[in-house]
């Protein structure tokens, strides 16, 4: 099995997603959103996607958003007041990451209908290093 890319959300427990990290089977990545300086710890940080109408969305320090973007939909389903988690996802489906890292339980509670709509795969840090641990014993797969 292969080095897997995953999207980290600020919440995650970085310390233990470095050691899988240092153990050479992910690699880890963060979106910069406007005003949330946490992400500053991971060496890998993209701009977020700018959506039309999105608070945290800036003319300057964003990748625009591709006309078919799942922006609105992702929104629908989290919910408007999450509009950075919105982006953060937004910017881990156009990356076609492997893997969205979070203990958000926004997130968790909705990722059943998130991996229908999108295909992504959304995990605890717990269920990450689980799944990665029964990966390299031959037991499970992601």
């Amino acid at each position: 099995m292969g080095k897997l890319t995953v999207s980290v959300d600020r919440n995650a427990d970085l310390k233990a997603l470095r050691k899988l990290e240092a153990a050479g089977l992910v690699e880890l990545f963060g979106v910069s959103i406007e005003g949330i300086q946490d992400t500053k710890k991971l060496k890998n940080q993209e701009p977020p996607i700018a959506v039309w109408d999105s608070p945290l969305g800036g003319w300057d320090k964003s990748v625009w958003a591709s006309d078919d973007s799942k922006y609105s939909e992702i929104e629908r389903i989290v919910g408007r007041q999450n509009h950075g988690d919105c982006l953060h996802l937004e910017r881990h489906i156009e990356s076609k990451r492997d893997v969205f890292v979070t203990d958000d339980k926004h997130f968790l509670s909705c990722r059943h209908q998130l991996s229908e709509a999108f295909g992504v795969t959304i995990l605890t840090v717990s269920e990450l290093t689980e799944r990665l641990a029964g990966s390299a014993s031959g037991e499970g797969a992601l």
